[in-house]
Parts: C-alpha cells; sequence; structure tokens
C-alpha cells in the first residue's frame, strides 16, 4: 500500500504524498521496526528525507514526551489511542 500510494509512477498514487520527494517525512509505528522498513522503501522511491522514529513511540512514551490520547477528554470510556504529540 505505501508503494502505490507514494510512488508516482504506480497509478494509484495520492499526488499529496508523491508530487514532493524532497519533503521529510516522519514515520511512526509501535516500537520502531515497521516504520524504519517503511522509511527504507520511502528511500528507495526516492524520499531522499524519509525517516523514522527509533524506538518507536514506545521510545517516544518512555522519554516522557507528550502524548495525546485521544478520548481521554471525552468520557467515552475504555483505553483509546495515544499518539505522540509533534507540534
Amino acid at each position: 500500500m505505501l508503494e502505490w500510494r507514494c510512488d508516482p509512477d504506480s497509478g494509484y498514487d495520492d499526488p499529496r504524498l508523491s508530487r514532493d520527494l524532497g519533503r521529510r517525512i516522519v514515520l511512526v509505528c509501535d516500537e520502531g521496526y515497521q516504520s524504519s522498513l517503511a522509511a527504507a522503501t520511502l528511500q528507495d522511491l526516492g524520499f531522499a528525507h524519509a525517516t523514522d522514529l527509533v524506538g518507536g513511540f514506545q521510545a517516544w512514551a518512555a522519554a516522557g514526551l507528550p502524548i495525546l490520547r485521544e478520548g481521554a477528554q471525552t468520557g467515552h470510556g475504555g483505553v483509546g489511542r495515544a499518539t505522540p504529540a509533534i507540534g
């Protein structure tokens, strides 16, 4: 899926992603493994500034960096989702 959406030659690309190979793209997954592979794939497609968050979300959270928790203030109950709070 990543290759289809980011490769301008795929025929299924998303121009918001594929038209600027010079843009900085930072990928995040839970522990950093999948995002590292995805960043390497994007680099192979020509995105010179594609990278990932080393250690993923778990490392971000362990470092005490800000986290946004979906549903935390809405009273939905349950755990909800959490994402790094990147400004």
